[in-house]
């Protein structure tokens, strides 16, 4: 038994794979999604909390959005913070009830699987 089926292989063969997604959402469109996943990242020195969106239902089903809350940065955070709350009032408000920086345990199990509709730009 290989590892790779037979389709893998001819795909690796040609030299070429089609990495799916389909045609980029449209801006100002509003879509039925939930966080599925929520944690602390940093990159190059800068800190931020990513959020990872899952279409649940219409046209663009299953498709991820991303989303990077730069809290710590002074230029962004006032807009980031801002988002943040409205994102966790609309999942209970569970963070804002904590009175302290949430830990990634704390975002995963106050934001995830909650449903709502975003708009993507």
């Amino acid at each position: 038994m290989t590892w790779f089926t037979q389709e893998q292989q001819q795909q690796a063969n040609s030299g070429s794979y089609e990495m799916g997604g389909g045609e980029p959402i449209p801006a100002n469109t509003t879509l039925p999604a939930l966080i599925d996943e929520a944690a602390w990242e940093e990159y190059q020195g800068n800190r931020f909390i990513k959020l990872r969106w899952t279409v649940y239902d219409g046209q663009h089903k299953n498709r991820k959005i991303f989303q990077k809350l730069h809290v710590d940065d002074s230029a962004k955070r006032d807009r980031a913070m801002s988002m943040l709350a409205a994102i966790d009032l609309n999942c209970g408000g569970t963070l804002r009830a904590l009175g302290r920086e949430p830990s990634t345990t704390d975002l995963m199990s106050a934001l995830t699987n909650k449903p709502m509709h975003i708009k993507v730009d």
